[in-house]
C-alpha cells in the first residue's frame, strides 16, 4: 500500500532505510503538514492475518495462565505477554499506553493511500485503509493497567472531526476499538538462560513482527530441531 507521512522538514527519517522507495511528495500532506514522506509498505487486516497465522502453527494454541517464566514447560520459552511482563519479570520500564481508533465505512477515502501524521502525540491522526472499512485515529495516552477499555465517544468524535477538518469524507461510523499497548522506550528482545523476552512494542506491534521474530529465530538456531519451545 502507497503510504504518505507527514513532515515538518526534507531531512530523510530514521527509519529511511527500511523504505527503499521512500521519496519526499511535492506539495503539502493531505493532513496539513508542509511535506509528504511517500513509501510503500505492507498493509495487515488482523481478522486476515493472526488467523492465518495460527493456521501455520505445527500444534494448536493452549490458553492457560502463567504465573512464573520458570514453571513454563519447554526447553526455551519465547516471552510474548505483552503488559503481563512486568508481573513475570519485574521490569519498571513497562508501561500501558492507551489507544482508542473509530472504524468507519470508506466513504470518500481513497482505498488505496494510507496517511499519517505522528508529529505532535497530543493530535496523532491517521488513516488506514482496509479492504471495506477504514481505521482512523489515534490517541497515545499513558495509563493504569486496570483503566476501562470502553472507548470514549469525545475521543471518538475529535478523531473523525480532525480528519474531516483535513477536507477527508469518512463514512458512516462502524464501530470504535480501545486497548492498552505495551510500551518500553526500546523494545526488550533479548535471551535469559532459557527465555527468550520478546515484548514492549508499544503501538507498532505489526510493524515490528517479522523483524522481532527473526531474531528470535537467530538466537535459537543452534538449538537442535528436537527441542520444545513454549511461547
Amino acid at each position: 500500500m502507497t503510504c504518505l507521512e507527514a513532515a515538518d522538514e526534507t531531512r530523510l527519517p530514521w527509519w529511511a532505510p527500511c523504505a527503499p522507495d521512500l521519496s519526499i511528495d511535492p506539495g503539502p500532506h493531505p493532513l496539513g503538514a508542509p511535506h509528504s514522506f511517500r513509501f510503500t509498505a505492507p498493509r495487515v487486516e488482523p481478522s486476515l492475518h493472526l488467523p492465518w497465522l495460527e493456521s501455520r502453527l505445527e500444534r494448536p494454541v493452549r490458553v492457560e495462565r502463567v504465573r512464573s517464566l520458570a514453571a513454563v514447560e519447554g526447553d526455551c520459552v519465547v516471552n510474548c505477554t505483552g503488559l503481563g511482563a512486568r508481573a513475570l519479570t519485574g521490569d519498571t520500564e513497562l508501561r500501558a499506553l492507551y489507544g482508542q481508533v473509530a472504524i468507519t465505512e470508506p466513504g470518500e477515502i481513497s482505498p488505496d493511500v494510507a496517511l499519517g501524521d505522528e508529529r505532535n502525540e497530543a493530535s496523532l491522526m491517521y488513516v488506514i485503509p482496509r479492504r471495506r472499512e477504514i481505521v482512523i485515529g489515534g490517541c497515545v495516552v499513558p495509563s493504569a493497567d486496570d483503566r476501562s477499555l470502553a472507548p470514549d465517544p469525545e475521543l471518538t468524535d475529535a478523531m473523525l472531526q480532525r480528519v474531516r477538518a483535513a477536507g477527508l469524507g469518512p463514512g458512516r461510523l462502524i464501530r470504535a476499538r480501545a486497548g492498552l499497548r505495551p510500551y518500553r522506550n526500546t523494545v526488550r528482545l533479548e535471551r535469559e538462560g532459557r527465555v527468550i523476552h520478546n515484548y514492549g512494542h508499544g503501538g507498532a506491534g505489526y510493524t515490528l513482527a517479522w523483524g522481532c521474530a527473526d531474531e528470535v529465530r537467530a538466537m535459537l538456531r543452534h538449538v537442535d530441531a528436537s527441542t520444545r519451545c513454549c511461547v
